[in-house]
């Protein structure tokens, strides 16, 4: 049998009043637990700036008045300005101008002193692009006559001369190329025309001497001995024309050339070349 159970009446929302009722209330924190204490550590630790260290704004703000002196007074400050800078500028341009048109006095003095032009110091010509380029080509030329190549070295010559006709070292060394190859015309012309630029040109009348002798003209190559000598008593020059004298059976000339030279040059020894012996008297001999 089913025991007699009275049904509960309650409803939910009183059995939730009934748990909560149950459930004993939080215990409340006192007010001085809640608030919590202020740090006296960190209250000592802050340091305020110094006074020299903070900025002082006044210095960096204008008066009012002033600025709205400068407001007012906009286009006339604008205006002043410009024509202060132009004055400025014009000034400075006339200066410029006066300093180059008038120079002071120690310019003028040191105008003076200052060539017009650069000049070589051995020949005295006046350099100039055209002369500069006419050297480069002579000076290649006498690269080549130190290792005897007379041909290579006569048509750098010749390139030095197409640029500079007159060119007197070109010339001179043009004829002793020509001459070392046995073109003896050609070489006869360029030192010829050497010689109608300077009249003194040194060895020039002795290689024109040694044509003249290579080509048996006994008077001619005489003249340009003698002019040679008179130009400078060299006694290598003189030893040379005695044996062409002794060569040309005037040894008597010969003995006396080098008698005289030997009186002008006592510390050195002059003599003339051994005839060389005819293939007749070698015969004799044998």
């Amino acid at each position: 049998m089913i025991p007699d159970v009275e049904p509960q009446t309650t409803s939910i929302a009183s059995q939730e009043n009934t748990q909560t009722a149950d459930i004993p209330p939080k215990s409340e924190r006192p007010a001085e637990i809640s608030k919590k204490p202020t740090s006296s550590f960190r209250a000592d630790r802050q340091k305020s700036a110094p006074v020299a260290s903070q900025p002082d704004r006044s210095l960096l703000e204008f008066p009012p008045a002033l600025i709205n002196l400068v407001e007012s007074n906009r286009a006339a400050l604008m205006i002043l300005f410009v024509m202060t800078t132009l004055a400025l500028l014009a000034t400075g341009f006339s200066s410029w101008m006066m300093s180059d048109s008038v120079p002071s006095a120690y310019a003028r003095s040191a105008s003076g002193r200052i060539p017009k032009h650069w000049t070589d110091s051995a020949t005295k010509e006046q350099i100039t692009q055209r002369y500069l380029a006419a050297d480069k080509d002579y000076r290649m030329g006498e690269l080549y006559l130190t290792r005897d190549r007379y041909s290579e070295a006569l048509i750098l010559f010749e390139d030095a001369l197409a640029v500079r006709p007159d060119h007197l070292q070109a010339l001179y060394r043009a004829g002793y190329c020509r001459l070392n190859i046995k073109d003896y015309a050609g070489a006869r012309v360029s030192l010829e025309k050497a010689l109608t630029i300077n009249p003194t040109y040194r060895h020039a009348n002795l290689l024109l001497a040694r044509i003249a002798a290579a080509q048996q003209d006994a008077r001619r190559a005489e003249n340009h001995f003698k002019r040679e000598l008179a130009l400078d008593k060299d006694p290598a020059i003189a030893v040379e024309y005695a044996n062409f004298l002794q060569d040309s059976g005037r040894e008597k000339e010969a003995k006396a050339i080098i008698s005289q030279y030997q009186a002008l040059y006592p510390d050195r020894i002059l003599v003339l070349s051994q005839k060389p012996v005819s293939s007749e008297n070698k015969e004799q001999r044998q």
